[in-house]
């Protein structure tokens, strides 16, 4: 009884760092560089290629290039709250998120969507969109 109980003790911390692995930490990884206006650091979760739409600009961008771009969007546009707005990892090779970035003058929505492989997610699209007001 004693031995069983074991296994499933273990079995229940490996499925719970097996969750945490599969596109959770991420979530908190692009927080965190949101918040700090971190173009570097967001570039790290990159897919080696990224869809990148800021105000004018849309494209498809290497790493490098992507990191570029979202450095002088941050240059112009400090972050001064983000939060993390919705969450959507119903697909085991997808997951989107979406992201409340506010500035002193403006504030953005941020949708990353975040692809597979090999076990961890990258992002392989993120946008900048002004947010509608109510």
């Amino acid at each position: 009884m004693r031995k069983w109980m074991v296994l499933a003790i273990t079995l229940l911390l490996c499925l719970g760092s097996f969750g945490k692995e599969y596109g959770q930490d991420i979530s908190e990884r692009i927080l965190t560089s949101l918040r700090a206006g971190s173009s570097k650091e967001l570039a790290k979760n990159f897919a080696s290629s990224v869809s990148v739409a800021v105000k004018q600009e849309d494209g498809v961008y290497s790493k490098f290039q992507a990191e570029l771009v979202i450095s002088e969007f941050f240059r112009q546009n400090k972050p001064t709250k983000v939060s993390l707005a919705q969450r959507m990892t119903n697909n085991a090779a997808n997951a989107y998120y979406v992201f409340s970035l506010k500035t002193h003058n403006q504030t953005y929505r941020v949708f990353t969507k975040l692809i597979e492989n090999k076990d961890t997610f990258y992002i392989s699209e993120i946008r900048f969109e002004l947010a509608t007001t109510k």
